[in-house]
Order: C-alpha cells, then structure tokens, then sequence
C-alpha cells in the first residue's frame, strides 16, 4: 500500500495576504479527500489554520525536535536536523544532491524515519538497483522525496513506488520542484493497479483554490489539469472516441472532474458533426452531414482557427433549412 506525503503547503509564500487560514484549512482537506496520505503543514499555515481539518493526517514541519513539545497531537514532525528523537514521531528529511552521496547514508541507519530529498540525477544512473540500496539501508519507513531539476521527479517517485518503495513526498502540480501529487496518484491506480480509493473530481477545486493563494499558471496540454487534454478535433480521434473511449483515453474525464469536448475545424470529420448536431438535437443524414462538414471546413480554413459553438450552430441553421 502506498502512502503519498503531499507538500504543497509548504511551498506558498506566506507573505501573500491571499493566503488566510481558512483557505488553508480547505486546500488540506481537500487534498486529504484527493488521495494524500499526510499533510506536510510548516509553522507559518499551521499558526494561521489554528487547528487540523478534522480527517486530515498531518506532519508539522519545525526546525528542530524540541519544537515538537510546543505542537502536540500532530502524526509526525519532519526536521532537517537528522537526529534521533524518541520521544516523538520525527522525520529526519536529508538532502542528497549525488548518487555518489547514497553510500553515506548509512551513518544515519539509527534514524527510525528518513525522508530523502533530491536525488534528480537518480534517472541518469542505475536508478533500480540505487532505489534498492536505500531500501535496504533504511526498510520500508523511507520516505522518498525527488526533486525535479531533470524534470523527471514524478517518473522516479512512480519508480519508486513501483520498485518496492511505500512512502513518496510529492506536491500539487509538482509545486516546489517535486513530483506531481496529481500525475503520481493516477499512475499508481492505472499503471501499478493499486486500489486507492481517493475523490479526484477535487482536482479541478484543488487547482482552483491554489491559484487564488499563487502565481498558478497551467498549460492547456498539462497531464490531468490541463484545460484541452480532453478536447479533440481530428476526424479520426473523434471517430475512435465515441466509439471506445478507452482506445485514446487511460481513464474516463469525469474521474477527474472533467468533460470530453469534440471542438470543430479543418480536421475534423463527418461523425464529430453528427455528434455537434444530435447536442442540438437535430439529426443529420450523411449527405447533410457532408455538407455540414464542408462549411465547418471552409470557415477554419478562412479564420485560420477552429469554428466556434455559435459559429457551429449558424451553419447548422443554414443546412437544416435548406433542407426543408
């Protein structure tokens, strides 16, 4: 089983008068309900939320272990401060910038809870047989944690976990410099069949919410959140959609709180009119949908862009009642 500490929290800027403790306390539960196993919270938003959302697991981040004494009731603590601490859950978070660097953890083998950080350059080496090596110099309560300099960060937190790894640190959209929170949970349910039972029709919320609180800029073609990843023109994509969906998509759009969308233009194809046209409620014939697909065709290639729903609907308009 799996468990994902998410990370988001603690790459917003605090200084953002935005960011309000009851949006903080919305963003941690909604990224609980979404599949996060643990909720990295550091000082600043947990001295701003004043309580954990009830259902939300937490793990304060602090600066040292006697800090722990002052926030009780939280699952775990992480601290860079690499100590062993018993009378707390702490994670000692430890920064490996090198492979060559994974031979030196085994002076930290006393530590009962590791999170490692960095290790981007880990897809340029053998990065199986090194995944190995830190389970086998720490066991199973390792947490591993990419960063994404090689923009890599969310195929070896998939790696990862695929390899015998349990625990991975990630963040929404990948926020920080690491592994995508939303890319490495739908991974782990389609290509490593494991049954999370998680709500991602949050995500489009999650994004939402995190653009209000900062600088969010999301391409159209980002995997899972992008607003286009579902739309499709080309005559034969849209021929195979309606027909199988699964044939072009790895999991249904609604799983994630989207819509397929058939968009129109000089690619497109005589059965994506019929569907455009049966949304309308008109059904066409083949000889009206060709004529239908030939104006579609003739006004993109004019405009140089796609034709619009109302631009559709015109031309729709304009067949259907010569046909009369």
């Amino acid at each position: 089983m799996i468990r994902l500490l998410d990370r988001t929290l603690s790459t917003l800027d605090y200084g953002n008068e935005a960011i309000t403790g009851n949006a903080l306390s919305e963003l941690a539960s909604l990224l609980s309900k979404a599949g996060a196993d643990w909720i990295e919270i550091p000082l600043e938003a947990y001295c701003l939320m004043g309580a954990i959302p009830e259902g939300v697991k937490a793990v304060l981040r602090i600066r040292h272990s006697r800090e722990a004494e002052d926030y009780p009731g939280f699952d775990y603590y992480i601290s860079k401060s690499k100590e062993a601490y018993e009378a707390k859950p702490l994670i000692n978070e430890i920064q490996v910038n090198d492979v060559k660097e994974i031979e030196l953890l085994k002076r930290y083998q006393n530590l009962k809870h590791v999170c490692i950080t960095g290790l981007d350059d880990l897809i340029l080496s053998s990065y199986s047989n090194e995944m190995k090596r830190i389970l086998s110099i720490f066991g199973k309560n390792v947490w591993f944690c990419p960063e994404d300099h090689y923009h890599c960060a969310t195929a070896l937190a998939v790696e990862w976990l695929a390899r015998g790894g349990r625990n991975a640190g990630v963040s929404f959209m990948g926020r920080g410099g690491y592994a995508a929170f939303e890319e490495v949970i739908l991974a782990a349910r389609i290509a490593l069949r494991q049954k999370v039972s998680v709500d991602l029709t949050l995500l489009p919320r999650i994004q939402e919410l995190l653009s209000r609180l900062s600088s969010v800029r999301v391409a159209p073609n980002k995997a899972v959140l992008g607003s286009r990843i579902f739309t499709v023109e080309s005559g034969v994509h849209a021929d195979g959609l309606i027909k199988n969906p699964t044939i072009y998509e790895p999991y249904p759009p609604q799983s994630v709180g989207k819509e397929r969308r058939i968009v129109l233009g000089k690619h497109s194809g005589r059965v994506a009119i019929k569907v455009k046209a049966r949304e309308r409620g008109i059904e066409l014939d083949d000889q009206m949908a060709m004529m239908l697909l030939e104006k579609v065709r003739a006004m993109s290639i004019e405009k140089k862009r796609g034709v619009t729903e109302d631009e559709f609907g015109s031309l729709l308009m304009e067949v259907a009642l010569n046909e009369v």
